[in-house]
């Protein structure tokens, strides 16, 4: 070997510059565990949910809040190109480099630590702390234990009786519309529920090539961790934009967690000021309420009118029509995700807004609507 191949055998993996920022990167990955598993939720609720969370929404507001277009859209399939770019240079140096296989898997891994560190730092501050908030149950004792089967029971039929009463036929108006209806009453809400003033927050966005692969997957709605834009399926049924949106704004306001985001977007729908939106939000409700078995068997047939009857259908059909391996695939995935963040109940914590939702009803005085109305 002449010494010109010993020079090249010899040449670091990487540069101390690049040393240093991939340590940095991997540290404040560690950093980000530290956070999400051991601060504790007061801390989080007083300091990152209630202090600078809402700058951060502020912060995406006014960087993308102006365009209709998804950033995070956008972001994604330049992010595709950039890691296609990468491995197919990785591969093509594989090749000049024969023999070398392992320095380049080696320097690939370096690379992959740390940028994997940087996403959990940046998941973390920009949005996975809120899973480890405070509950909703710590700040209303009203919701802390469960619903009794004639709470339950008494709310599933004042859920259909509201249904009934506010239905009107599809709404088929702009996202716009249901976007500042919906925002309007989670402002109201969680200024008289939470003490909190949430006015700020990109606009809700529409896909154009995701929202494909969300219909294809069965999502109804998504608020993306990254850039904290909502996003609701374009093909969803009309009476199920209003309460599906309303919830993914409650995830941008800081509430991460499945059932408070469905018991905030019911909330919402009824406080918003627009009698489709409180007619949607009446509708899911009862769509969770059949699905935890709160009605008996042909019941709903008899109780709803014809209108709200054929809106129940065509949501029913909508879901069942996206139920596939996909869409199996994508649920085990995502109830994984959700139990790996402290969500023992998984997807099933949609669900529990049947508990939160007659628990509040049953609190307030008789005859009166719940709050935010």
């Amino acid at each position: 070997m002449n010494s010109g191949e010993r020079r090249k055998e010899h040449v670091p993996l990487l540069s101390q510059r690049s040393r240093w920022i991939h340590a940095a990167l991997v540290a404040a990955g560690a950093v980000a565990l530290f956070a999400l598993r051991l601060l504790p939720p007061s801390w989080i609720e007083r300091v990152y949910s209630r202090g600078a969370y809402p700058s951060l929404v502020r912060a995406a507001d006014i960087l993308w809040g102006w365009t209709n277009a998804s950033i995070f859209e956008a972001g994604s399939a330049a992010l595709l190109v950039f890691l296609s770019g990468w491995a197919v240079l990785g591969l093509a140096r594989v090749r000049r480099r024969q023999g070398r296989l392992r320095r380049v898997l080696v320097r690939g891994l370096a690379h992959l630590a740390a940028v994997s560190g940087a996403i959990l730092f940046l998941f973390a501050a920009n949005w996975g702390l809120g899973y480890r908030r405070e509950p909703l149950p710590a700040r209303h004792p009203e919701l802390a234990r469960d619903a009794t089967p004639e709470e339950i029971r008494a709310a599933a039929l004042a859920e259909a009786a509201g249904a009934n009463l506010l239905h009107l036929p599809p709404a088929n108006g702009p996202l716009a519309e249901f976007d500042s209806a919906a925002r309007r009453g989670l402002a109201s809400v969680l200024a008289d529920y939470e003490g909190f003033d949430f006015r700020d927050g990109p606009p809700a966005k529409e896909f154009l090539i995701l929202g494909k692969v969300m219909d294809l997957l069965g999502v109804a709605g998504f608020c993306s961790p990254w850039t904290l834009e909502a996003h609701a399926n374009p093909s969803l049924p009309p009476c199920r934009v209003p309460f599906v949106l309303a919830h993914e704004l409650a995830h941008q306001a800081g509430y991460p967690d499945e059932s408070e985001a469905n018991f905030l977007a019911w909330l919402a729908c009824l406080a918003s000021g627009d009698p489709y939106s409180a007619y949607s939000g009446h509708l899911s409700l009862v769509l969770y309420f059949e699905s935890q078995g709160a009605y008996e068997e042909g019941e709903l047939g008899r109780i709803l009118e014809a209108g709200p009857l054929a809106d129940r259908e065509l949501a029913r059909r909508w879901a069942a029509e996206r139920t596939n391996t996909g869409s199996d695939l994508w649920r085990s995935g995502y109830d994984a995700y959700l139990k790996a963040g402290g969500k023992a109940e998984g997807v099933r914590s949609y669900s529990r807004v049947v508990d939160y939702a007659a628990r509040h009803r049953a609190s307030e005085s008789p005859g009166e609507e719940p709050k935010g109305d």
